[in-house]
């Protein structure tokens, strides 16, 4: 086991790895970087963007300097736990962890970590993202309630957008939390539905609860 120290900004997950600042993004397929990134005792080679995204755009577009991304397929090595009450995030040997309160995923569109999500009696297939700020449904999850605000967000492969918000509980395999919710632009809703997926989990979940990973056996879970 290994622990790394993260920051947030703008809700998402900066780790401190050794002298990179490096964002954890569980819907990234491909970790990238400005050099090799050390996890734990091992050094691993990425490449330097993925689909023409780099370290330097993402960079200028958050207005905060990072030194690349974590994505699924480096973690994809390990267990690991995602715990807001002290930033820490916890790498632990693949599938060793006694996960309870499981919530099962599966991949679609190359993201590993795609569960259902409840919104009243509607359910939505969507992939758990620490690298989004705020939550993302459908706009027929958000018609039947009032905007309580609007967020500029940005996304490495659908640039920059707007959205109004919405207030509204989530429910994922009985765990409920209050999310921000926004709808995505027509095009990225559309790409993303062609791979049946409906939406994004972000930021909010990790805020209410400490929450355990297991890609190996397509596996999550609430811990307590």
């Amino acid at each position: 086991m290994f622990t790394v120290q993260f920051q947030r900004h703008q809700g998402l997950f900066i780790l401190q790895c050794g002298e990179q600042h490096i964002i954890l993004d569980t819907g990234a397929p491909v970790s990238f970087g400005e050099a090799p990134l050390r996890l734990g005792d091992e050094v691993h080679s990425i490449p330097n963007d993925y689909l023409g995204v780099n370290a330097q755009s993402v960079s200028e577009s958050i207005h905060y300097p990072i030194q690349g991304m974590l994505g699924a397929d480096l973690l994809a090595h390990f267990d690991f736990v995602i715990d807001t009450t002290t930033n820490d995030l916890c790498f632990y040997e693949a599938e060793s962890l006694d996960i309870s309160h499981k919530i099962t995923t599966r991949e679609l569109l190359n993201c590993p970590f795609v569960i259902d999500v409840d919104v009243g009696e509607r359910r939505y297939a969507c992939f758990v993202d620490t690298g989004a700020s705020i939550c993302y449904l459908p706009a027929d999850a958000t018609s039947s309630s009032d905007p309580t605000g609007s967020y500029h967000d940005f996304n490495p492969l659908f640039g920059e957008f707007d959205t109004d918000t919405f207030d509204l509980t989530l429910n994922i395999a009985g765990n409920t939390f209050a999310a921000t919710v926004g709808n995505l632009p027509s095009l990225a809703a559309q790409l993303l539905k062609l791979g049946d997926i409906d939406g994004i989990v972000g930021a909010d979940f990790f805020d209410e609860y400490k929450v355990a990973f297991s890609p190996a056996r397509a596996l999550m879970g609430i811990i307590p």
